[in-house]
C-alpha cells in the first residue's frame, strides 16, 4: 500500500472529480445528521494508487445497549452524548482486488459524567485476518482525562500484518473531544474522528 496519513473528514472518496484514484486531501466535510440519518452505507471506501484500497468507518454506541439499530453512519462524528458509559469504534479494513484481507479495530471505551470524559480503556476485539494477511494487534490510552471543554482524549491501535499480501505496521488514532457542555441537562457535544497511517 502507498505509505501515507489519511485523517477522516478530510478526504476526497475515490471517483469524485479532481480525484487522482487515491485518498486526497481537502474538501471532505464531517457528515451531518441529516446525511447520517438518510445515508445508505456506514463506510467509506478509498482506492489507492497501487489498486489496493481501504474501507474506514466508525461507529459510538451506548456500552449496555449495542444492538444493530444503534448503529450510526459516518467516521467522522459530531453527536450530543448524554452522561453514561459509551464505546467509539473506529475501524479500517484493508482490501485487494476487491477483497477483505484484514479489518483493524479500535475501541475507545469512554464514560461522560460531571467530571468530562474519562477513558476507561482501549480494546482491538472485532480485528481479525485471514488465511492471506496475519494480525497482531495492540492498543494503548495515550491521553485518557478530558476535564474542560476544548480538551480531548487519545488512544492508539498498532496492527502488525503479515502475510501475502500485506507486510508491515498500521496504526489508528483516535481523537475524542469535548467541544460542547450542557451541564444543567447533563449533555455533552463531542467530535470524534481517528486517522489511518501505514
Amino acid at each position: 500500500m502507498k505509505e501515507g496519513t489519511y485523517v477522516l473528514g478530510e478526504m476526497k472518496p475515490a471517483g469524485r472529480p479532481g480525484n487522482s484514484g487515491r485518498a486526497e486531501r481537502g474538501g471532505w466535510k464531517p457528515w451531518t445528521d441529516e446525511k447520517r440519518a438518510n445515508a445508505d452505507d456506514a463506510e467509506e471506501e478509498f482506492e489507492l494508487s497501487d489498486g489496493s484500497s481501504i474501507v474506514l468507518s466508525s461507529e459510538d454506541n451506548v456500552e449496555s445497549l449495542i444492538t444493530l439499530l444503534s448503529l450510526e453512519a459516518g467516521p467522522y462524528r459530531n453527536e450530543t452524548k448524554e452522561y453514561g458509559d459509551r464505546k467509539y469504534t473506529a475501524w479500517v479494513k484493508l482490501k485487494s482486488l476487491g477483497v477483505t484481507v484484514a479489518t483493524l479495530n479500535l475501541g475507545n471505551h469512554y464514560s461522560v459524567g460531571t467530571y468530562g470524559f474519562k477513558m476507561r480503556y482501549c480494546s482491538i476485539a472485532g480485528t481479525t485476518g485471514t488465511a492471506l494477511t496475519n494480525v497482531d494487534a495492540s492498543c494503548e490510552v495515550t491521553d485518557a482525562k478530558a476535564e474542560k471543554v476544548g480538551y480531548d482524549m487519545n488512544a492508539t491501535g498498532t496492527y502488525k500484518l503479515t502475510g501475502k499480501v500485506n507486510n508491515g505496521y498500521i496504526q489508528i488514532f483516535s481523537t475524542i473531544k469535548l467541544a460542547k457542555w450542557n451541564k444543567t441537562k447533563k449533555t455533552v457535544y463531542v467530535n470524534q474522528k481517528y486517522s489511518y497511517q501505514d
